[in-house]
Order: C-alpha cells, then sequence, then structure tokens
C-alpha cells in the first residue's frame, strides 16, 4: 500500500503527523485532492477542512485503513515532495476540539469591528479573523451532526 507522510506545522508546533492514503484540501485555486505519488508543488491554503483518510501500521507492520481524520486549517501553505506532504499553517485542530462558544466569541468579536469602523481598523485582518471564526463555526456544527 502506498502512502503518505503528512505534516501540520504551526509556528510554535507540530500539531500532527500521520501515514495517509489520501488528503483533501482547499487550495488558493480550489479543491485538491493528493494521492501517493503526486507531483512536487506548493500552493497556497484558504481557510479549510483538511481531510485524510490515515492508516495504522500494525505490529507485524502491515498497514489497515483507519476512519477519516478531519483538522481545520487557518490557511496557509502545502508542499508536496517525494509523497511528504507539509502543511504550514498559522493555526491549527482537529475538528472534534474545536470549542464553539470561543469561535462564536470570536465571530461576534469580529463583527463588532467590522462594524464599528474607526480610523486606523485592520480591515483585511477583522474580516479574516470573521472568515476564520465562521468555518469553525461550520466545521464544528458538523461535527455533531454525526
Amino acid at each position: 500500500m502506498s502512502i503518505l507522510k503528512i505534516n501540520i506545522l504551526t509556528p510554535e508546533k507540530k500539531i500532527a503527523s500521520f501515514e495517509c492514503t489520501k488528503l483533501v484540501a482547499e487550495g488558493s485555486e480550489g479543491q485538491l485532492v493528493i494521492y501517493p505519488g503526486h507531483t512536487r508543488f506548493i500552493t497556497g491554503l484558504r481557510i479549510c477542512e483538511i481531510i485524510m483518510e490515515p492508516v495504522k501500521k500494525s505490529a507485524k507492520g502491515t498497514r489497515t485503513k483507519e476512519s477519516k481524520l478531519n483538522y481545520f486549517v487557518s490557511g496557509g501553505y502545502l508542499h508536496v515532495e517525494d509523497d511528504v506532504v507539509t502543511i504550514f499553517t498559522p493555526s491549527s485542530e482537529k475538528i472534534s476540539d474545536i470549542d464553539q462558544e470561543r469561535a462564536k466569541t470570536a465571530k461576534d468579536k469580529a463583527e463588532k469591528v467590522l462594524s464599528e469602523l474607526k480610523d486606523g481598523t485592520d480591515t483585511f485582518r477583522a474580516q479574516n479573523a470573521l472568515e476564520r471564526a465562521i468555518k469553525r463555526l461550520t466545521l464544528a456544527g458538523k461535527k455533531l451532526e454525526k
């Protein structure tokens, strides 16, 4: 079974490392699906969900597919080379770990900043914060539906 090695990195730490058979993400030009043997490339990532189909190595050295893993990433870059996928992102978390209350608070705060625009307000930063919060709430809602 061919595999991809996945690493999710933030400036502070390595968030996760997996062996997978497939990765789905939303790149700057649209959705992308990566399988083992993919050509080398680098692309920007949107604020999105990363979906992975992990494999588990048994004590005998055989690999079996596991249930999907889903992570939130707040944009960044995705690099593929020699079946290693490295995701560089400002922040990331497992979707099952998203704190809905914290995401709702961040959404409300960003909406307030955008509704009360003042001189010196960094609108790009506030819009980005709002987009992150909305995506986190959406993904956390999907988690609850399962």
